[in-house]
């Protein structure tokens, strides 16, 4: 019974984010406008017609930067979706895409911190304040950003996943941290493989639990 319980709390958590983040978000989709870098490449900028594919000429320099995952969201969203339709609405629905994301990024830290014993309302309310910081908000409306979100997104979520297996109260098995290391590497890697400054969130959650360790077994572990 306590397991359903946790488990409704959980999904209301889950949804309140994704329907407050809604509503503090939605003036970004309620025009038609694209921003700075992202003019560059949509099909209205000669820079495109010049080159005929609006990812040519950085198409080798992302890669070289260590960020293959986001010249791939480029192509795909500039190339095969926005160009192709020749909307300005198709922007807008790439970032309703970025608002779930901060959506779910708002709940993995909300969990993240109720495991570190913070209580319910400080959870919240710390998730809420980082997932509104200026960053973010820039991330959603410059289109070729917003996937940064998803950076932050699964740093998080490898961080959390790492600290579940390892400092849970129950026990510590060596079976789960062997399950959940690759796991969380795999995560880590993908981050990075998008954009590296939005990846080092986990380095900077890492900080949390070590700060507020109290015993000598999760000092250990």
């Amino acid at each position: 019974m306590e397991i359903k319980s946790n488990k409704f709390i959980h999904s209301s958590i889950l949804l309140f984010f994704l329907l407050f983040f809604a509503l503090v978000y939605k003036p970004i989709i309620q025009g038609h406008y694209f921003y700075g870098d992202d003019y560059m490449r949509i099909w209205t900028s000669p820079w495109v017609e010049d080159t005929n594919q609006s990812y040519a000429s950085y198409s080798n320099l992302i890669p070289a930067e260590g960020r293959p995952l986001h010249l791939l969201y480029n192509h795909i969203i500039f190339n095969k979706y926005i160009n192709s339709l020749k909307s300005y609405d198709a922007a807008n629905t790439v970032r309703i895409v970025g608002i779930i994301g901060v959506g779910l990024l708002s709940y993995v830290l909300f969990v993240f911190f109720k495991a570190n014993k913070l209580r319910t309302s400080h959870a919240i309310l710390l998730s809420i304040l980082i997932c509104t910081l200026p960053p973010i908000q820039v991330y959603l409306g410059w289109l070729i950003s917003l996937v940064d979100i998803y950076s932050i997104l699964l740093s998080t979520l490898s961080l959390l996943i790492l600290f579940k297996a390892v400092f849970k109260e129950d026990s510590f098995k060596k079976t789960d941290v062997v399950v959940a290391i690759p796991i969380s590497m795999v995560l880590l890697i993908t981050s990075l493989c998008i954009y590296q400054p939005t990846a080092v969130v986990y380095w900077a959650l890492a900080i949390i639990p070590i700060t507020m360790a109290n015993n000598e077994d999760f000092l250990k572990r």
